[in-house]
């Protein structure tokens, strides 16, 4: 399922990814954090392990990834960087969807 999606909020383009590989990265992340000196944790990561949540919201507006569309490529994305976040239709039941209270259709 690897799909480009746009924030429809900001319009901002992400990588759409499987529940199962976010929940993967997160884990592959926090066992390599884990190995670090509590200075370099606070220096490169600000203290910080990953958390499924990172891949839920827009990495610009902070927008729920179930309020994203679809990517056509009638814009040009040439030079960006383009984040992973969950793919809209993905489903979590630990609360990250709160929040949204309606989601517009394209």
């Amino acid at each position: 399922m690897n799909d480009l999606v746009r924030c429809k909020k900001c319009g901002k383009v992400f990588l759409a990814v499987s529940l199962d590989f976010a929940t993967h990265e997160v884990e592959k992340f926090n066992s390599y954090f884990d190995t670090l000196t509590d200075e370099q944790k606070k220096e490169y990561y600000g203290n910080n392990k990953s958390s499924l949540e990172d891949y839920t919201i827009c990495f610009y507006c902070g927008n729920s990834y179930v309020d994203f569309a679809e990517f056509n490529n009638e814009v040009n994305i040439n030079g960006c960087t383009i984040n992973p976040i969950l793919h809209f239709d993905e489903v979590v039941t630990e609360g990250v969807n709160e929040g949204v209270s309606e989601v517009a259709d394209d």
